[in-house]
């Protein structure tokens, strides 16, 4: 393999005078990016980093690393801080001496670090970039057009960049009390350690780990921008370590595809183990095999397994620590730690009704069990919804918009409250009410053919056999609020358009709609779940809210509350669309309404908890 510098830059520190708020991210994110690119299984870069350096010793360290290399060396620039508009020149890049009232003469402008890359004549130049207005390193202008000439000036320029050229660029804290980063650098090492961004050889590309980053929901308000002209490449940036290999004993592999439930449940254990406690290449492997599972297990004692197994902990290393500011750092190898989505600020801990409770990768959930007829102990696990802010509606440009879903408005949900992970199930259904609604479904399809006042009387007996579990239907704001788990599309997982393909590339992931559903419900929780853990928010089923319905948004509550101010004979929102919906009806934003005594194959529901305690 050719010769793979990359060069780490990270500013967070500025002059009292500069007019600069300090960061607390690029020191956090030059550290995680080195053990990323640094690692000898993985990355293979030699990593040289520059923290909290002055603009005149930054740039000619730049120009000299270049100048030492050979041209058919891959060379990736990393730049992790404050990204500052120039009025003539375009982005401006701050440094610890920079000073706003002398941007241009206390930075590095954008056009000259492009200017040294051209001068170096290297085949391949990779430039990532974790600032705000990011996308203006092509200049003021269209960033495209004076891309595409400095492409064509140097073969094998790729720039991938963390926002567009109007937006911020957030920081997080990667965890509880852990360090904080910057959101488009923790989604690129997330993304970068993920088998959906490896290639069958199990090698993290360019282009793949763009696109992944395009799709990941937690960057919700930041959309990261790539530039490519003239160039056909597709450099290599990481890969996963022992992706192609069997690396498990083949009786245990039969076991996990053996038709006996039995020996599928002790072999989702087994690899659990090794999950937790084996090798690198071992848990990458392991988790490999328990998703693709999970995709098609029809037993709920093995999909349960196996998705508790998926959602605990794994060993790994330590989040990398901030090196001291104003030096040059040596990183040693080692296997980069993916930053966990922190919890919700008001996370209540553990309830006293739950019979089980954990955190994943997704937040905290919950879980209570009931037993049916033959003393089968039916569980239901419930997800945290954090408080917060959102866009209640579709805005007037959205495609397949239809006017009842606005005008928008801004809602303040003040309490975090508990939703199921799932709609209801006929299993759930059948233990609690000790009767099916339709013989023909499966355990663990969507309960359907429920009116509101099945549901009541539902609500009323479940909350009778848990104490303390006090379960309602949703408001319809809570329900998009939960929907959306902080993304602003059409779907948590991507705008729609009218392009039958592009619809199949988003709601197909997702959702069981017309498009896939063959005409009828599928069992729960067999799609992609949202940021919160919730699966089957869109399609599948329609799911009853407790609003009465109203032909717009206009008046309705801002707090999260139902909208409950007419008479009890109104029609009552229904919400996500279902199994026999097109793509215009299976978006966050689209409701309807239906009358509360009516029974429907493509009606369901789920249950909230937004009581305090």
């Amino acid at each position: 393999m050719p010769r793979r510098l990359a060069i780490l830059i990270g500013n967070q520190t500025f002059l009292p005078a500069s007019g600069l708020p300090p960061l607390q991210g690029p020191c956090n994110d030059v550290a995680t990016m080195a053990r990323l690119l640094g690692d000898p299984e993985r990355g293979k870069f030699e990593v040289r980093t520059l923290l909290d350096r002055p603009h005149h010793e930054i740039v000619p360290l730049i120009a000299e690393e270049l100048n030492n290399r050979g041209e058919n060396e891959l060379v990736l620039i990393y730049y992790s801080g404050h990204g500052k508009p120039d009025i003539k020149t375009g982005l401006c890049f701050a440094t610890a001496d920079t000073r706003e009232s002398a941007l241009l003469a206390t930075s590095i402008p954008a056009y000259h670090l492009l200017n040294i890359v051209d001068a170096s004549f290297h085949n391949q130049v990779v430039i990532i970039l974790d600032c705000c207005y990011s996308a203006l390193v092509g200049g003021k202008g269209d960033p495209s057009a004076e891309l595409q000439q400095k492409a064509s000036e140097t073969s094998g320029l790729f720039i991938l960049t963390s926002s567009d050229k109007h937006q911020i660029s957030r920081e997080e804290a990667a965890e509880q009390d852990g360090p904080v980063l910057g959101a488009f650098t923790a989604a690129l090492v997330r993304s970068a350690d993920s088998d959906g961004a490896a290639n069958d050889e199990g090698e993290i590309r360019l282009r793949r780990l763009v696109d992944a980053l395009q799709r990941d929901q937690q960057l919700a308000g930041q959309k990261p921008k790539f530039f490519a002209q003239n160039t056909s490449g597709d450099p290599l940036i990481s890969s996963i370590p022992g992706f192609g290999a069997t690396l498990f004993d083949p009786d245990l592999l039969n076991d996990l595809d053996s038709p006996v439930w039995r020996r599928r449940l002790a072999a989702a254990g087994e690899l659990g183990e090794f999950l937790r406690t084996g090798t690198r290449p071992q848990q990458n492997q392991a988790r490999r095999l328990l998703a693709g599972r999970l995709g098609g297990e029809r037993d709920f004692k093995v999909r349960q397994q196996i998705e508790q197994v998926l959602s605990a902990p794994t060993s790994s290393a330590q989040p990398a620590k901030p090196a001291p500011a104003g030096n040059e750092i040596s990183v040693a190898p080692a296997p980069v730690s993916v930053p966990a989505q922190p919890t919700s600020p008001n996370d209540p801990g553990r309830p006293a009704w739950a019979a089980d409770y954990g955190q994943d990768r997704c937040g905290t959930w919950a879980s209570f069990a009931v037993q049916d007829q033959g003393g089968k102990p039916v569980s239901q696990r419930l997800r945290w919804c954090p408080p917060g802010e959102f866009l209640m509606g579709s805005p007037g440009n959205e495609w397949g918009r239809f006017d009842d879903e606005g005008p928008q408005q801004k809602v303040r949900i003040a309490h975090g409250f508990w939703l199921f992970d799932t709609p209801c199930t006929q299993a759930l259904w059948r233990a609690v009410q000790g009767e099916k609604v339709d013989g023909s479904q499966r355990a663990d399809h969507p309960v359907v053919n429920v009116s509101l006042t099945d549901i009541d009387k539902f609500l009323e007996r479940a909350n009778a056999m848990v104490p303390g579990l006090n379960l309602s239907l949703p408001s319809e704001a809570r329900w998009e609020y939960a929907c959306r788990a902080g993304t602003t599309t059409a779907t948590y997982a991507g705008d729609l358009s009218g392009d039958q393909a592009q619809q199949r590339g988003i709601l197909d992931a997702i959702a069981w709609w017309e498009g896939n559903s063959g005409g009828a419900t599928h069992e729960v929780a067999g799609k992609t779940p949202n940021d919160w853990g919730l699966h089957d928010m869109l399609g599948n089923v329609f799911e009853w809210c407790c609003d009465h319905w109203h032909g717009s948004l206009q008046g309705a509550p801002n707090d999260g509350s139902a909208w409950t101010d007419r008479d009890g004979a109104a029609s009552r929102v229904v919400r996500g669309g279902s199994w026999h919906g097109d793509a215009r009806g299976v978006r966050a934003a689209f409701r309807n309404g239906r009358a509360p005594a009516g029974r429907d194959g493509s009606f369901g529901f789920r249950c909230a908890r937004v009581q305090a305690g």
